[in-house]
């Protein structure tokens, strides 16, 4: 097939891993970046003017001027090529784009929403012509379906790259830079940092990789949880294999559904514990694959146990990384996407209990 990818492709960036996956399934694959052309700083003065021009950047977008340049190459790359499936990898495309697309393509145009319910912001794609939205959330699935009416939206959970989400070999300066008793990787959130902020009084070592706390921030404890180094690929395995405990926590937004984190994990070989969510149980198999939570007591005991143990966590991380690379990788998701594109299946079966569900 002759695919168009929307999206970011930075290094290890969704859009990334999905490009990742078609080649290797032998389709010819096409990209449009849609984001800033700037590279992420580390200098906090250069980070603030970074953030404002992506605020620039974001409502220029809704001037039509500014959109027909900006998209003058995604509408060349659709003239001039005649592509089968166009894959959006986030809200980005508003509703008169996806009409201009079909007055140029006859591909078939979806969407693949990896984030939360949180970051719907204007949500295009509720009055947006696509023939297909997939979200990894199944509560999203089903309450667009039964309260909105929405029937061309499909649950599909995250995965993990094999390529990239595997095992590697850590020497003494890995063990050195990245080893701890806990470890995350993600931006520093306020829900993130008041969760591990807590865990500090335990004499834990912890790392979380990823940007620096924002430079408003004053609590010098909270910013002391925080690397400032991002990592991905291989810098992201070495993170969490030298970790005894990769400690996953979800946002409150991720109702049912589990975070990219959960599935990239696995697939490294590490040992995880995760917040619990009615999800899960259908896509791992809780104490044996990863060790879920519903309680920060419950928490506390799971990681004193878990540090003591580390047959235990080499077992379950091992069962873990075989889950996920047997039924959890972007090849299985994607391959399930066209099929669901196609017509021939409808996404990722929904969980048993939602036909229970009083949400």
């Amino acid at each position: 097939m002759e695919i168009l990818i929307i999206g970011k492709f930075t290094k290890g960036q969704f859009g990334y891993h999905i490009f990742d996956a078609f080649k290797d399934m032998g389709h010819n694959v096409f990209t449009y970046d849609a984001s800033l052309s700037i590279k992420y700083p580390s200098n906090s003065i250069l980070l603030r003017i970074y953030q404002f021009n992506n605020l620039l950047y974001d409502n220029l977008l809704m001037t039509s001027t500014f959109k027909n340049i900006k998209r003058k190459r995604l509408y060349e790359i659709l003239k001039n090529n005649k592509i089968d499936l166009i894959i959006c990898t986030h809200d980005i495309l508003q509703p008169d784009e996806i009409k201009k697309i079909r007055g140029i393509s006859k591909s078939k145009i979806t969407m693949w929403f990896p984030d939360s319910i949180a970051n719907f912001n204007k949500a295009f794609f509720m009055i947006s012509d696509y023939d297909a939205i997939f979200f990894k959330d199944p509560y999203i699935v089903d309450i667009l379906r039964e309260q909105y009416n929405k029937k061309n939206v499909y649950y599909l959970p995250e995965c993990c790259n094999p390529k990239y989400h595997k095992f590697v070999e850590l020497n003494n300066d890995d063990r050195q830079k990245y080893g701890c008793d806990i470890t995350t990787y993600g931006s520093p959130h306020n829900i993130r940092s008041s969760f591990f902020v807590q865990l500090l009084e335990y004499n834990y070592k912890i790392n979380i990789w990823g940007q620096k706390a924002p430079i408003w921030l004053e609590d010098k404890t909270i910013k002391s949880l925080y690397t400032g180094e991002y990592v991905f690929n291989e810098s992201k395995a070495k993170s969490v294999l030298a970790a005894k405990i990769n400690l996953n926590t979800l946002l409150p937004s991720e109702i049912y559904g589990l975070n990219a984190r959960t599935f990239e994990v696995a697939g490294i070989g590490g040992f995880q514990i995760i917040h619990w969510r009615p999800g899960l149980a259908q896509l791992f198999e809780d104490r044996k694959e990863l060790i879920s939570f519903k309680n920060f007591d419950e928490l506390k005991l799971l990681i004193n146990h878990y540090l003591d143990h580390e047959e235990e966590r080499k077992e379950i991380a091992r069962n873990g990384q075989q889950r996920a690379y047997r039924e959890h990788t972007y090849t299985h998701r994607l391959e399930l996407l066209i099929k669901t594109i196609l017509g021939n299946e409808k996404g990722y079966k929904m969980p048993e209990f939602i036909k229970n569900s009083i949400i």
